[in-house]
């Protein structure tokens, strides 16, 4: 009697133990994001929306990175060619590339995760610093009736910078 309720006991041990395992070898990407996945804590594969396996406690997820388009805002002040100070509301769209690249490393997703730890800020500081070289040869009129063209200019060379580190500029 004991002996059956003791390998009884087991099988159920053995069956919650299997089940921990596939619960944690099992996951699912969501749409419009990507997962990294390293193993033993290096880098092994970027996997896109879908049911996944990885091997428990070898593999982990390191990040979860999403690729729809973001938008951040923020103020600076920047001076005229004619010595006015003027508040600029900017606001940029953005979003991690999508491209696939030659291999993993060159991949949005990888540079956006691996190669800069406040992505975000770097551009803000880009952004800035390109608006603060292009306004101050624009008088206070000029500013305003060339806002595009000062949007595009800086559109172009920060999407230059960020791209390097796997975001794309949709608009600022």
């Amino acid at each position: 009697m004991f002996d059956l309720l003791g390998g009884l006991l087991g099988l159920i041990v053995l069956v919650l133990l299997i089940i921990a395992i596939l619960a944690n070898a099992l996951f699912v990407v969501k749409q419009q994001h990507a997962v990294i996945i390293e193993r033993l804590g290096r880098f092994n594969r970027i996997v896109g929306s879908g049911l996944h396996v990885k091997i428990p406690i070898i593999d982990r997820k390191a990040a979860t990175v999403s690729l729809r388009t973001m938008k951040n805002g923020f103020d600076i002040d920047a001076k005229t060619e004619d010595n006015v100070t003027i508040g600029l509301e900017v606001s940029v769209q953005y979003h991690v590339s999508y491209e696939m690249g030659a291999g993993p490393a060159d991949s949005g997703v990888y540079k956006s995760y691996y190669m800069l730890q406040q992505p975000v800020a770097q551009m803000r500081d880009f952004i800035t610093d390109a608006l603060r070289s292009s306004i101050p040869v624009y008088t206070l009129d000029e500013v305003f009736a060339k806002k595009d063209d000062i949007a595009q200019d800086v559109n172009a060379t920060v999407s230059e910078q960020m791209a390097a580190y796997g975001f794309t500029l949709v608009s600022t």
